[in-house]
């Protein structure tokens, strides 16, 4: 959604290899990755360089939002194969690697589906339909609004074998997860939560981005366009990732702007003292701030979006399957927590990463003198205050691999769970 630090290495590949694992869910995830490298949604997949989809029209969704329909652009796609699985892509290209946004690629919009399966996937409001058969689908689903009001008039139904994609709204995708939550147990509650940014702005400023995940572990979801297919296609799977570690980073979030704040108090001071360093340090603070933000940004936006890109198994350096795991590993702990530092750990090296350094560690002298003493007095009393009533302020998150996969397996198989009994209960 914004700025990150990635590098997409994107290495296609028709199977992955299953590698032997230990016992237990962390084989379950290997062979679960290896699966659906295999399956139609990926093998057939390549990355585009341009734009790939283009949304066509909107259905009613079943949870009270709505869901988009998606047709593939002329010249983003192959001539379609002979395929009569339902759910396969054929010949399709839905993968883009266009970036209308610096590291922000489109993506493909099907990677919830390919993660999570299609029955968990039509649950959000994900479906794939043929294009000839879409107004005998819309009829066979009876939560959806009438033809006349689906807005797919304009487009003209050409080909005979190409597939729509139907993908959900924010408000569609958040009310899947609140009904989802009523049947998951405590450990495997969805806490992440999703919304759009201010109307008619796709991406959220800095601060607002961490506010809504501090506040509430929310991820931005651009309203529609280009954004919102790059949000699904690399944060909806970021659902899967471990409680305990979703909720660290948001104490480690809070932490942080609690100590922005700290320090803006002391600015605003100056100024109500009318002291002459308020005007001398008030621009040397607004860098100091966007970088400490956008340190921390990078981190949560990153680390969800290649968490969800690792978890399709596309891409496979080396290793197979357990290079990706470990990819899976290091995308939703490591980065994502920044190995799951303590708040202040986290603080300090934010801190210290913003000033120039020289060689020997001490700060060198191209930082203005009076705004590092002031930011390092400032720095220590918050440091004090907050480890004498903090308990939570030094404490770390300590995960091994094994058992980071283990809660991701878990959680998956609870949700897949969840949907049949909930769809069950539909049926009586």
């Amino acid at each position: 959604m914004v700025d990150f630090l990635l590098k997409y290495c994107i290495i296609l590949l028709s199977f992955l290899v299953p590698t032997v694992l230990s016992a237990g869910c962390l084989d379950d995830l290997t062979r679960h990755l290896a699966e659906i490298t295999g399956s139609p949604l990926v093998k057939d997949s390549r990355f585009v360089p341009t734009p790939s989809v283009n949304r066509i029209g909107q259905i009613s969704g079943k949870h009270g939002g709505k869901r988009f329909v998606l047709a593939p652009l002329e010249g983003a796609q192959e001539t379609p194969k002979k395929s009569s699985e339902e759910g396969s892509p054929g010949g399709i290209s839905w993968s883009s690697m266009y970036k209308k946004f610096e590291n922000a690629p489109q993506g493909d919009p099907r990677t919830f589906v390919v993660i999570l399966g299609k029955e968990v996937g039509r649950y959000f409001g994900f479906d794939y339909v043929l294009e000839k058969d879409f107004q005998t689908y819309e009829k066979k689903n009876p939560w959806k609004t009438q033809s006349k009001e689906s807005k797919l008039a304009e487009h003209e139904f050409k080909k005979d074998r190409t597939h729509l994609l139907v993908i959900p709204d924010v408000a569609e995708f958040s009310a899947s997860i609140e009904q989802i939550n009523i049947k998951l147990g405590p450990e495997d509650q969805i806490f992440l939560r999703y919304y759009v940014p201010v109307k008619g702005v796709n991406q959220v400023n800095l601060r607002e981005y961490l506010e809504r995940y501090g506040q509430d572990a929310a991820l931005p979801l651009g309203e529609n366009g280009y954004m919102y297919l790059h949000d699904v296609s690399f944060h909806t799977g970021s659902i899967l990732l471990p409680n305990k570690v979703v909720f660290h980073v948001k104490k480690q979030t809070q932490v942080l702007l609690e100590h922005i704040r700290y320090i803006e108090e002391r600015l605003a001071q100056l100024k109500k003292e009318n002291d002459p360093r308020f005007e001398k340090y008030q621009n040397e603070m607004d860098q100091f701030v966007r970088k400490i933000l956008k340190s921390r940004v990078t981190a949560i936006d990153g680390g969800t979006a290649n968490f969800t890109y690792y978890l399709t198994g596309i891409n496979s350096k080396s290793g197979g399957a357990q290079w990706t795991r470990s990819k899976i590993f290091e995308t939703g702990f490591d980065l994502f927590s920044k190995k799951g530092s303590s708040p202040r750990e986290l603080l300090d090296s934010a801190i210290h990463n913003y000033f120039i350094l020289n060689k020997d560690g001490s700060f060198s002298l191209q930082n203005d003198p009076g705004f590092m003493d002031f930011l390092n007095k400032t720095n220590k009393d918050f440091f004090d205050e907050k480890s004498a009533n903090d308990p939570d302020f030094s404490k770390k998150l300590t995960m091994t691999e094994k058992e980071f996969c283990d809660e991701v397996q878990r959680k998956r198989k609870a949700i897949e769970k969840a949907v049949r009994d909930l769809q069950a209960a539909e049926q009586h």
